[in-house]
């Protein structure tokens, strides 16, 4: 096409939403709910790749209008604590077809059964509610996405669906509401909100970018005519259906933040607006069963890193950095010498007792285990101070916190215990096993003048141990516990005080 207005070349920049930081995310404890919409799935997995607390159950948590959003939350505000007093409304709000034998929630998302018990289909219902209401009460942050303002309604009984599967079409209705009505509902959900978390929870909404082919919105395509991939040439455009949608969906969240009085940290991410504007001259939404209709994988990754960038403390980002780049230094130890191996594990070693306060998850821990554990395999010799680091961090599995568990389950409740190392293998242990409900007297470890309080408690040196001459002892660095148990022995401490 020929340019005929402009007398100069069209010059285009990059554009950029500015998007105030919020660090919520500053240590790998942080507990993380997301639900709603394309976008908070997408959130979830990729916060617990790096390493957090993320909840997603798709049965709850999957939800792409705000009348289904709104209506959920309300029903787990008023759930009882039992099943017993609850069960009623599971039985009120399942869909039956006689017919085909099926039966559907109308609560949930994709949770129908065929040939199923209806009380046990009402206690699973039950269960699932109960534990996204326990997740929600103890996030430190809640991602709610809305994806449409229209939504599905039973004719008989009323009750708002929330997927259709298993419910014949002529058995419900689309509706579309009023941006006032929506408005409303965002209201709502932000009241129930209030209630369901906890008062220092962050709340961020976001808009999903995802365009619907279904109910009234319309179709891209033309199920009866031939379709060359040309959008909006039919009938019910879906495109501008979709804006339309979207647009009501945007101006309900805006006038709902804006209005509301709750006592919570609101943020909005500008996700729909990234995909439509900061990505205008890529290809944001990719071919998904031959629809455009979802984002791309790239448009994906590309939201997401906005959204870790913005509310992860630099803290988090600078060690998350660090240690990516070492685990791909792992994938090609191969290739290395025996002293560029050990200098690695070293440096990643102290990297992460730098950030102890974190917690440091065990995504990041494991592959450098693994790698530690084949150097120590090929039969290598380290060098004893490196060893001792390097024991302390990477030598412990799953396998020993099994063991753990098992041999403090068969020891007398009443016995003082000694902790022996305060590294990475001493945290997993006080982390997944009864441990820190024992009665712990001391923590020692070899390096006590470097790592100060672990756990709340003051770490001790070896030299301490006499202040507890009857304490067993529980050695975390499984690795080096022969070299360990050595050293205790020249100190005058029997073997059979050792766990």
């Amino acid at each position: 096409m020929k340019d005929l207005v402009f007398a100069e070349k069209h010059r285009q920049r990059a554009l950029s939403i500015n998007i105030e930081s919020s660090p919520v995310l500053d240590s790998f404890n942080k507990k993380v709910v997301a639900t709603g919409s394309c976008f908070a799935y997408a959130i979830s997995k990729n916060l617990n790749d790096l390493g957090f607390k993320t909840q997603f159950d798709g049965r709850s948590a999957t939800r792409f209008s705000v009348k289904s959003f709104a209506s959920y939350m309300q029903h787990l505000i008023e759930l009882p604590s039992t099943f017993t007093d609850s069960k009623a409304v599971y039985v009120d709000s399942t869909y039956k077809n006689q017919e085909k034998d099926v039966i559907t929630s109308t609560l949930h998302n994709g949770l129908y059964g065929i040939n199923t018990d209806l009380d046990m289909f009402s206690q699973q219902c039950f269960q699932i509610d109960k534990t996204f209401k326990d997740k929600l009460k103890n996030a430190d942050l809640v991602i709610v996405t809305l994806g449409t303002s229209q939504y599905l309604k039973l004719k008989r009984g009323g009750h708002v669906v929330t997927n259709f599967q298993g419910i014949d079409r002529s058995e419900f209705d689309f509706i579309e509401p009023t941006t006032s009505e929506v408005t409303i509902d965002v209201q709502n959900i932000l009241k129930a909100l209030e209630i369901l978390t906890n008062e220092s929870a962050m709340i961020c909404f976001t808009v999903s970018p995802q365009r619907y082919a279904w109910g009234p919105i319309g179709d891209f395509k033309d199920q009866e005519t031939d379709w060359n991939n040309e959008l909006g040439a039919f009938p019910k455009d879906g495109l501008v259906a979709n804006c339309y949608d979207k647009s009501k969906v945007r101006v309900a969240l805006q006038d709902g933040i804006q209005a509301t009085s709750i006592n919570r940290n609101i943020r909005y991410f500008p996700s729909y607006e990234m995909v439509l504007d900061e990505l205008r001259s890529k290809e944001a939404f990719g071919v998904r069963d031959s629809d455009y209709g979802h984002v791309a994988q790239t448009t994906s990754a590309y939201v997401v890193n906005r959204f870790v960038n913005k509310y992860m403390s630099d803290e988090l980002k600078r060690f998350i950095e660090v240690q990516k780049n070492f685990a791909k230094d792992v994938q090609g130890f191969k290739q290395l010498s025996i002293q560029e191996r050990v200098a690695i594990l070293v440096t990643a070693a102290e990297n992460i007792e730098r950030h102890q306060c974190l917690p440091v998850p065990e995504t990041f821990v494991k592959p450098l285990r693994q790698a530690y554990k084949q150097l120590l395999n090929s039969g290598i010799k380290i060098e004893p101070t490196h060893r001792l680091q390097l024991d302390r961090i990477f030598a412990s599995g799953t396998d020993f916190v099994a063991d753990v568990q098992q041999t403090l389950e068969q020891q007398p409740d009443d016995i003082d215990i000694i902790l022996y190392g305060a590294g990475i293998s001493a945290k997993n242990l006080l982390e997944k096993t009864d441990l820190l409900n024992r009665n712990i007297v001391m923590i020692c470890d070899r390096n006590a003048a470097a790592i100060d309080k672990f756990f709340g408690f003051k770490v001790q040196p070896p030299e301490a141990l006499a202040r507890f001459p009857n304490a067993k002892l529980l050695i975390s660095a499984q690795e080096s516990s022969e070299s360990i148990i050595a050293d205790l022995s020249e100190q005058g401490i029997r073997r059979d005080r050792i766990i």
